[in-house]
């Protein structure tokens, strides 16, 4: 009982006097060899005032820790003919379309970066088809991305495009906004834009 009010006291002294004292308080007294009755006892104190004692240094440090950044390595050739990338941008709306629609980022284009935030695939296009009224969500399930094996439900129509991810699917002949077709959960997952 009388070394948990020593305990006791000591943490008050502690709470009471200004941070960076903590070395010359009874909480860090100089190691002392371990006795059989409290070494465990002995060996956890000192390490918990060790680790009090190395807080309190970091915190009496005046300088602010910045963590570093990694810099980023030099440009092995000065005469890229690669665009900076300035920032990315998202189609709102989202739009899909014919094989004649231009492609790219809104407005009047259909996106050509489309995923879907229902099965996490990105979402293919193929030219100059539609889909046949026999597919079904098993039927991409098991053959989407494989472009061969859906071709079995492929229809050539000239002029529209077969859309599809793992879990669903549309065609589209003019430019569509997915907004108007709630089952769909096609997003955008970014253009670049890029500066000459």
């Amino acid at each position: 009982m009388a070394d948990l009010d020593d305990l006791l006291e000591d943490l008050e002294l502690e709470t009471q006097s200004p941070p960076g004292s903590r070395r010359a308080s009874k909480l860090s007294p100089a190691p002392k060899p371990p006795t059989k009755a409290g070494d465990s006892y002995s060996k956890a104190k000192r390490d918990v005032d060790d680790l009090l004692d190395d807080l309190d240094d970091v915190l009496a440090d005046d300088s602010p820790h910045v963590p570093s950044e990694p810099t980023p390595a030099p440009s092995q050739a000065t005469d890229s003919t690669e665009p900076v990338v300035a920032s990315t941008g998202k189609c709102f709306p989202v739009y899909i379309g014919g094989s004649k629609d231009e492609q790219g980022l809104t407005p009047g284009r259909a996106c050509d970066r489309l995923r879907c935030t229902k099965c996490d695939f990105e979402v293919k296009r193929w030219e100059n088809i539609a889909w046949s009224e026999s597919c079904d969500y098993l039927f991409f399930r098991n053959f989407f991305p494989d472009g061969e094996k859906l071709s079995k439900n492929m229809v050539k129509t000239k002029g529209s495009c077969g859309y599809a991810c793992q879990c669903t699917w549309k065609s589209a002949s003019e430019l569509t906004a997915l907004q108007k077709s709630p089952e769909m959960r096609w997003v955008c997952s970014g253009h670049r834009k890029a500066i000459a």
